[in-house]
């Protein structure tokens, strides 16, 4: 069933929050970059929501990827922030949107996971819960980690497979494992499918 249009011509990223969509413009200094869809009304409002503060100006989820998974009422963005050229440096970076908050909401910077190399930030990939934790894993095989919202606490997890490839990869959790679909890892097209084992890394 078609329904109403963004009213923008920009990529987003969503995610749901009690009955509504969020979606955040994944382009860095974008007007209008916030905005809710109710199903209830079939319409889009980029008006009532918080918008980033001057902070996230630097913050990026395109181009090598985001994400953006809600925990409770608090929207958790996973991108990176990158510096003025001539060095384009790029590091990991966390913000949080609390919908529950007055006046549409309000941004903290959350936790940032330690980079332990130059590409081991999330630049897309899958995002999912379980028992509260957020679980990332990303496209370039560097990047498997939890984070604990109630800590703000980044885990490193168990190494990916040698050679996987998760571009555009989706996960979902299922009696205690995590399951990843990946597109491609150079060779297998859009046949990759593997399981995490949460409670034993693996």
């Amino acid at each position: 069933t078609r329904k109403a249009n963004t009213g923008t011509q920009n990529q987003h990223l969503i995610t749901a929050v009690n009955g509504k969509l969020y979606a955040i413009d994944a382009f860095r200094n974008a007007a209008d970059r916030v905005g809710t869809y109710d199903p209830a009304t079939d319409q889009w409002d980029w008006n009532s929501v918080a918008q980033p503060p001057p902070g996230m100006d630097n913050f990026n989820m395109l181009y090598t990827g985001g994400g953006a998974i809600a925990v409770g009422s608090k929207i958790y963005y996973l991108g990176y922030e990158q510096t003025p050229p001539p060095t384009y440096q790029l590091t990991p970076a966390t913000w949080v949107l609390d919908t529950a908050a007055p006046g549409g909401g309000t941004w903290t910077q959350g936790p940032a996971p330690a980079a332990q190399s130059r590409y081991d930030f999330f630049q897309g990939g899958g995002l999912g819960l379980h028992d509260g934790k957020l679980y990332a894993v990303d496209t370039n095989r560097e990047f498997f980690k939890s984070l604990d919202p109630a800590t703000s606490t980044w885990t490193a997890l168990a190494p990916q497979a040698l050679g996987i490839c998760y571009a555009f990869a989706t996960n979902a959790a299922i009696d205690g494992k995590l399951y990843y679909l990946g597109v491609h890892d150079g060779n297998l097209g859009g046949k990759l499918c593997y399981a995490y084992d949460i409670a034993t890394s693996t």
